[in-house]
């Protein structure tokens, strides 16, 4: 138990010094209540104002808004093309499995065969319009875009 009020006093004349070493004030309770009074002059009761929004001029607004719109435009020409070939991929889909014979379930299929190859370009097909689509979108996002701008 000394060794314990030993340390522990030690501790204490440690802390002490470090304080004064610092020059870090001390303030008891008898401080606080002294000062109590002049609670309100130092701010702590008033409410922060909220931050006013930082508004971009109207002009800038709509030339971004039109950069944007004409992007989503030139993107919708270049899909076409693909969207036309993966229609026309779903139709060869549909009329190859018209033309051939239900299998069995027992039977499985030939992952090799004309349909399933279809199948791999019309998901590879979708899979670059997400793409390219998701791409325009990220890019936009970034720059600060509003949704409604790529529509």
């Amino acid at each position: 138990m000394t060794r314990s009020v030993i340390l522990l006093a030690g501790l204490a004349m440690v802390a002490s010094a470090g304080a004064e070493q610092t020059g870090v004030p001390t303030y008891t309770n008898e401080d606080l209540e002294r000062l109590a009074r002049f609670r309100g002059q130092t701010g702590a009761l008033s409410s922060p104002q909220p931050a006013a929004p930082v508004e971009a001029p109207p002009r800038l607004l709509r030339r971004e808004e039109e950069f944007w719109r004409r992007q989503a435009r030139q993107l919708e020409e270049r899909l076409s093309g693909l969207r036309r070939r993966a229609d026309d991929l779903r139709a060869r889909i549909r009329a190859a499995r018209e033309a051939s014979p239900r299998r069995s379930s027992r039977v499985h299929r030939d992952p090799d065969s004309s349909v399933a190859a279809l199948e791999r370009r019309l998901e590879a097909t979708e899979r670059e319009i997400r793409e390219r689509c998701d791409d325009l979108e990220e890019r936009a996002r970034r720059a600060g875009a509003l949704p409604g701008w790529l529509r």
